[in-house]
């Protein structure tokens, strides 16, 4: 952690978030005959956000979807889920299509996962985990698979640690989670690194069994690595998301479970191993919401919060938060950068000579940064991202250089 502490501060890189929008802005709630819910499914594809499923008053395990378009900011109904009803459930995204599954439903606690293309509106249910059901877990996408661990069940709270493999539809058990076992924690993956945070769990640490440690697993070394605590109020149930190389999380209850003053959002730089906090989501820290983002903006809607009379309600609310594009501060002189293989696949090789660790940034054709990282030995990974042309650039102390590729 020191080395990469020392090389961020020398290179020359971007700034994200010197340009902050510093306001939420509320945008078109669900219909009025949709339910409030905690623990509702959220995800985007192809520019639309996605709900799914949760736990309402009225029923504690749904199986109705919805689709939101962020440019008519309208709502709309999509048949319902076909397998079982469920709350306490996650999603993640990988090629163009969604990975819903685990949860707790009317009869157990789940271990199955499903694909919905929403190209076909079709579900598919894939390879179901050989692993205890557990509802809340850690679970992320990273390299083209998919991470779960954690969780709570009926036999109690797990640290039990899972890999999923998209393309052969196989579970392969990995290191368990290296701490307290615990449920509801917070989860994100950075440049293909898989991060948990937080949660609540049996051991009382410092007066409370809700923690503030993040750690960190790295899938190509199948180790785990503890990083700095969380600075912050110790938390559980809230949300979180990635992006342009950076893990937020959003909202939640504080270590006496109980409601945060506000709906929190903190900022959280990996190659500093530290933290930032960024305007909060209005109103009171929400238990349970769900959030997606598109583009550069985070949408967060549902959970249950804290009314200004002290009772508690289901939300149907959406809120958006907008992230400036990323900018970067670099060299006079932009040099070309030379990589191979050109079209490349899952790995890229930077012909250009340069000295030392260098950090690096991939853009998408509209300019979106979809990876970032720092590389050591001229190599990098790529992630899971669509076929398309894709824009290279690599920042140094001295210089900034700038190349094409195909993938």
């Amino acid at each position: 952690m020191t080395f990469q502490k020392l090389l961020f501060s020398c290179l020359l890189i971007w700034n994200t978030h010197t340009a902050m929008s510093q306001n939420w802005v509320q945008k078109a709630s669900l219909p009025d005959t949709v339910f409030g819910r905690h623990h509702p499914v959220t995800f985007s594809i192809g520019g639309y956000g996605y709900m799914l499923g949760g736990s309402a008053t009225q029923n504690p395990y749904l199986s109705d979807f919805y689709r939101y378009d962020p440019v008519a900011d309208k709502w709309e109904a999509l048949p319902s889920f076909p397998g079982p009803p469920r709350s306490y459930a996650y999603a993640v995204v990988y090629n163009n299509k969604a990975y819903m599954g685990f949860g707790f439903g009317p009869t157990s606690d789940m271990a199955d996962l499903w694909e919905y293309d929403p190209a076909t509106g079709i579900w598919t249910e894939k390879t179901t985990c050989d692993c205890d059901g557990r509802g809340h877990p850690a679970m992320v996408e990273a390299n083209g698979k998919i991470y779960v661990g954690a969780g709570g069940s009926s036999m109690g709270n797990l640290n039990d640690f899972w890999e999923y493999d998209i393309q052969t539809d196989k579970w392969t058990q990995r290191p368990d989670f290296p701490s307290f076992k615990r449920h509801h924690p917070y989860h994100f993956s950075i440049n293909g690194m898989v991060y948990i945070a937080f949660g609540h769990g049996s051991v009382n640490v410092g007066g409370s069994t809700i923690y503030n440690d993040l750690h960190r697993y790295d899938p190509q070394t199948n180790t785990w690595e503890r990083m700095e605590d969380f600075p912050g109020e110790k938390r559980v149930a809230g949300t979180q998301f990635s992006l342009n190389g950076k893990g937020y999380v959003l909202s939640g209850e504080g270590e006496d479970h109980y409601y945060l003053e506000e709906g929190e959002l903190w900022e959280y730089t990996p190659e500093l191993d530290s933290w930032k906090q960024l305007p909060s989501w209005p109103g009171s820290g929400r238990w349970a919401p769900g959030s997606f983002v598109i583009g550069n903006t985070v949408y967060a809607t549902g959970g249950t919060a804290l009314l200004s009379d002290g009772s508690s309600e289901n939300m149907t609310d959406l809120w958006a938060y907008e992230f400036p594009a990323p900018s970067y501060t670099s060299a006079p002189v932009v040099q070309p950068l030379q990589v191979f293989p050109n079209p490349a696949t899952d790995q890229l090789t930077i012909a250009t000579e340069i000295e030392g660790a260098f950090q690096f940034h991939i853009l998408n054709a509209t300019g979106q940064v979809v990876q970032s990282g720092i590389s050591t030995n001229r190599q990098v990974l790529l992630n899971p991202i669509p076929t398309g042309m894709y824009t290279i650039e690599v920042i140094t102390e001295k210089q900034h250089y700038q190349g094409r590729f195909i993938r």
